[in-house]
């Protein structure tokens, strides 16, 4: 997470969700963050465990975060954990040993282990039981209407998120699509997105 409490503000990164776009972003219009907190072991962390574990203030925060289409977002992580020589997961696997239970997984069998062990945008982001007010949840696909309303029009954005990957009906069946409507149950009741 980038703080800059000079500003009062935040960018909450969720793993997969054109964070590197936002990070940019926020380090150009802010220069060097305040606060950046690392990810021991390549995982990222929850807000609830930012706040408890590094003991931020995060209630006197502008909080900004992104999310992206449930099913983009699974098969975004499964494509990119495949992707790339052996050379490149011993990297990914060197920071995050999940990486290799993922590599070896065909499509039906990684959506049971992402629904086992992966956080949904609820898990992500909730403390103490609910989404903090402070927070503010952008969508990938509005990315850079959000960052210009929020910097303004000055800003210039290097890398807009980009999907790459097939449209998610390629990926999954309807007992798949259940799985992830269920997991995401929460950010499809928001109306952040509509469940397939």
């Amino acid at each position: 997470m980038i703080v800059v409490w000079g500003n009062k503000k935040a960018f909450f990164h969720i793993p997969k969700t054109a964070g590197s776009t936002a990070r940019h972003v926020f380090n150009k219009r802010f220069g060097a963050p305040d606060k950046l907190v690392s990810h021991p072991m390549g995982q990222h962390h929850a807000l609830q465990d930012i706040r408890d574990l590094y003991k931020i203030d995060i209630d006197g925060l502008d909080i900004y975060t992104i999310i992206r289409n449930p099913y983009q977002h699974v098969i975004s992580l499964y494509t990119y954990v495949r992707s790339g020589d052996q050379e490149a997961t011993k990297r990914r696997a060197k920071n995050n040993p999940k990486v290799l239970e993922i590599c070896n997984l065909d499509f039906p069998e990684y959506i049971d282990w992402y629904c086992e062990n992966w956080r949904t945008y609820k898990d992500w982001l909730f403390v103490g039981g609910k989404l903090p007010k402070n927070v503010t949840i952008w969508k990938t696909e509005t990315i850079e209407q959000d960052l210009k309303k929020l910097f303004g029009s000055e800003i210039k954005i290097p890398h807009i998120y980009n999907m790459h990957n097939k449209h998610h009906s390629k990926y999954f069946n309807r007992v798949l699509y259940d799985k992830i409507n269920v997991k995401y149950k929460w950010c499809f009741k928001q109306g952040f997105y509509t469940q397939s």
